[in-house]
């Protein structure tokens, strides 16, 4: 939907965008030949012109890709079906899942990362002088089934992408950053 004239003004007037001017996402609705200026809808003001998160919002929409928060009813679905990683570890081993946490596992994602889901494990092969290696990733399948809600909308977005100082999700950041991490000193699926 469209914002309303006052909506754009009360924006513009914000005490944030004092002179800098808006950065807003526009549906174009005709651009006349004759003319040099087209009509446009505002469909949504991202912020004040040189903000790093309006820029960062119109860096992401101009490429078209999702620069908004998941949507309220998919992050409250996801924490009602799966309120903690111990209840999900639990049940799933009592599912007949292999319980793998005697491994030590070693996450090879950077430092910085939130979102730890690549991880390798070591041990002594069956063959005298030979070694078994483990390469685990965060099982993300348990929670996204195909078709549902979250699965369309981790499509539409297709990727996590990383600018500086911020972060989209392809995942909401209850499995990306906490059921799905491979954080240490929890139990996870993977």
């Amino acid at each position: 939907a469209s914002l309303t004239p006052e909506a754009l003004l009360r924006a513009a007037r914000s005490e944030d965008a004092q002179g800098a001017g808006l950065l807003c996402v526009l549906r174009y609705r005709d651009w006349p030949r004759a003319s040099l200026s087209p009509q446009a809808d505002v469909v949504e003001v991202l912020g004040p012109l040189g903000t790093v998160a309006a820029e960062s919002d119109a860096l992401l929409a101009f490429y078209g890709l999702e620069w908004r928060d998941f949507p309220d009813a998919i992050e409250q679905d996801l924490r009602r079906r799966f309120p903690s990683c111990e209840q999900v570890v639990e049940q799933a081993l009592a599912a007949g899942r292999p319980d793998l946490r005697q491994l030590r596992c070693v996450t090879i994602d950077p430092p910085t990362a939130r979102d730890l889901d690549d991880a390798v494990s070591i041990e002594p092969g069956a063959l005298r002088g030979t070694h078994r290696i483990g390469v685990h990733i965060a099982d993300v399948s348990n929670f996204v089934w195909p078709g549902s809600a979250l699965d369309e909308e981790a499509r539409g977005r297709a990727t996590t992408v990383y600018l500086v100082g911020k972060v989209y999700p392809m995942l909401p950041r209850w499995l990306s950053e906490n059921l799905c991490s491979l954080l240490p000193d929890g139990d996870r699926l993977s």
